[in-house]
């Protein structure tokens, strides 16, 4: 890396850091809370070991070979 590349990405490094430090700039909304709901229709699930959890997943998902 030659100085003239470091050069350049400090400089980038500081307008960045700028944008993000401005006075008076709203941190915006909060992310929404996740609300829990059930899987939608059609999607298969299974029990993950120990029976502690069902994992649903898309019906477009499906195994690999190497899956058990």
């Amino acid at each position: 890396m030659t100085a003239r590349t470091a050069r350049r990405g400090w400089y980038a490094l500081a307008a960045i850091a700028a944008v993000f430090t401005l006075p008076g700039r709203s941190p915006g909304q909060p992310f929404p809370p996740l609300v829990p709901v059930g899987a939608p229709a059609g999607w298969p699930h299974l029990t993950l070991p120990g029976g502690t959890a069902v994992l649903s997943y898309p019906p477009s998902l499906r195994p690999l070979a190497k899956d058990r």
